[in-house]
């Protein structure tokens, strides 16, 4: 999606805007799709990340929660859950933020949606550690690490 190139590699959130706008108006006058679904969570990720409301971004990532989950689109239902754990995880929920994250790890596993898991491992073994849990953070983040060996993939653990 250009908007999510926009705002996250340019750092243009107001082109990202517009460009969200305009396929709105498109998407929505259309059937119900996985654009529509990708899109409802781009504006949410792009709300949450780039500092703004974190209540409209909930919102964003409810939407397309539920149009990913009618059309069994695993991949935006992993990152709706991804949000729905940042977003936990800023307002101080740490427990539901975890709730979230191995819910979506629990999607990504069994769809094999394979980005997604290693940004869920990350991002659960980051929460354990800020928490106090280390035992637990540090084996997720061997699982992350083993997971990512077996695809192919060259991550670092690091423990500072």
């Amino acid at each position: 999606m250009i908007a999510s190139y926009l705002w996250r590699l340019a750092g243009d959130k107001e082109a990202a805007s517009n460009h969200h706008r305009i396929a709105l108006e498109t998407l929505e006058k259309m059937p119900e799709s996985i654009e529509l679904a990708i899109l409802y969570e781009d504006i949410s990720h792009m709300l949450w990340r780039t500092g703004m409301s974190h209540k409209e971004a909930w919102l964003w990532a409810q939407k397309a929660f539920e149009v990913a989950e009618r059309l069994n689109a695993f991949e935006v239902l992993v990152g709706c859950y991804n949000d729905f754990g940042a977003l936990s995880h800023k307002n101080g929920e740490y427990e539901k933020a975890v709730e979230y994250y191995k819910q979506g790890l629990k999607v990504a596993i069994e769809n094999n949606v394979v980005e997604q898991r290693i940004l869920l491992y990350n991002n659960l073994s980051e929460l354990y550690l800020e928490i106090g849990e280390f035992q637990k953070g540090f084996e997720i983040a061997k699982e992350c690490a083993r997971f990512a060996e077996k695809i192919g993939r060259s991550i670092r653990i690091s423990l500072e």
